[in-house]
Parts: structure tokens; C-alpha cells; sequence
């Protein structure tokens, strides 16, 4: 009866397609992933605003703001809608790599950048806003972080398959690019970016918004 059981279990554990390495169904394994990612994503933002409330608590008079102040972090619109950007994009990632890994027979590199690039769609949860304006400066800092690690990802798979020549400087020259990208942003579209991103870099400058000099 015991062995039967597992060889049950062992069948319902299999996965969907033959080159998935994941022990569940593909729908079980990408719902998971969702589950997890909102968890991961959520956590996270909510411990940096709850930090944020507990370095500021000097400044809260009574138990009844602090309370409140508490419950603002966790009920926060963006900090949900981050949980569900990143639970959307690992869901989106996972299912879109099994059926790209079904319909093409095979496991090559393209099922992962089809799938990472399909996958990027869900950013648009973090433009939804609470009115008809979309809230572009809550995607932007990720976009910009994302293109900026998918020039490196590519470079490097680039190097390892031998399509590109190997350099010393290599990764200093990407990170030139990806910074390029990023103060692009800054001194280009600067209205576009977190009030927060803006003052990270305003220090990294000492203060000097090259900003003001560009019309």
C-alpha cells in the first residue's frame, strides 16, 4: 500500500513537460511562484516602512498615531501593488517558460528570453494609479534596473558562447552603460523618477542637480 501510495505521489509530482526540471505541475509550480514572490516582494517593502516608522517613532506624541502610522505601511497601495508586480512577473516567467519549452520541443536560452521579455509586461501594475493618470514614477527605477542587468545577462551569455571576444574591462564597460541609462533618466526625464531615487543620486553629486541646466 506504502509503495503504492508513492509511486502515486511521484506521478502527480511530474512535471508537464519532459525538459521541466520543477517536481510539480507546471500551472502548480508557476501559481507557487506567484504566491511567493507576493509574499517575498511585500515583506520586504513593508520591514523598509516599518523600519522607516521605527527610526521616526521620537516624532509620533501618542500610541493611537503610531498605530496608525503602522497600519498606513501595511495597507500601503504601492507596497501592494510591488507584491503583486513581482508575484505577477515570476508567474508570468515560469508559465510562459513551460509553454514555450511544450510548443518548441526544446530548451535553448530563447524560451527564457521570450519569457523574461513577456514577463516584463507586468510592470504595468506598478503604473496603475488610484485615477486616470498613470503613476510612471513607481515603474521607472525598475525598469531602469532591469534593462540595465538584461545588457549584462546578455553580454555574459554572449562571452560564454564564445559570440564575443572576452575583455579585461568588460564588466567596466557595462557598467558605464547601465549607469548611462540610468542618469539618462535622471537628466532627461527627472520628473519621472521617485522623489526618494532623485535625492540618492542628488547626494552622490554632493548636492550639485545638474538637472537645472538642462531645458
Amino acid at each position: 500500500i506504502l509503495q503504492m501510495n508513492n509511486q502515486q505521489e511521484d506521478h502527480h509530482a511530474a512535471p508537464s513537460t519532459p525538459l521541466c526540471k520543477h517536481k510539480r505541475k507546471c500551472y502548480d509550480n508557476a501559481l507557487r511562484g506567484a504566491v511567493k514572490g507576493f509574499l517575498v516582494g511585500y515583506s520586504v517593502q513593508a520591514a523598509l516602512g516599518l523600519l522607516g516608522v521605527l527610526m521616526g517613532i521620537g516624532r509620533i506624541k501618542s500610541l493611537k498615531k503610531f498605530v496608525k502610522a503602522i497600519w498606513n505601511v501595511l495597507s500601503s497601495r504601492r507596497i501592494i501593488k510591488f507584491g503583486a508586480f513581482i508575484a505577477s512577473f515570476i508567474s508570468m516567467f515560469k508559465g510562459a517558460q513551460c509553454l514555450l519549452r511544450y510548443l518548441r520541443k526544446k530548451e535553448d536560452g530563447w524560451n527564457a528570453s521570450i519569457a523574461g521579455a513577456m514577463a516584463g509586461t507586468s510592470m504595468m501594475i506598478m503604473t496603475a494609479g488610484a485615477g486616470s493618470k498613470p503613476q510612471m514614477s513607481d515603474m521607472v527605477p525598475y525598469a531602469l534596473y532591469m534593462v540595465a542587468r538584461g545588457i549584462e545577462s546578455s553580454w555574459n551569455r554572449a562571452e560564454s558562447e564564445g559570440l564575443v571576444t572576452s575583455h579585461p574591462q568588460g564588466n567596466a564597460v557595462l557598467f558605464a552603460v547601465g549607469t548611462s541609462i540610468i542618469f539618462y533618466g535622471y537628466m532627461v526625464h527627472p520628473h519621472l523618477l521617485r522623489p526618494s531615487y532623485r535625492k540618492f543620486i542628488l547626494r552622490l553629486m554632493e548636492g550639485n542637480d545638474l538637472t537645472r541646466h538642462v531645458k
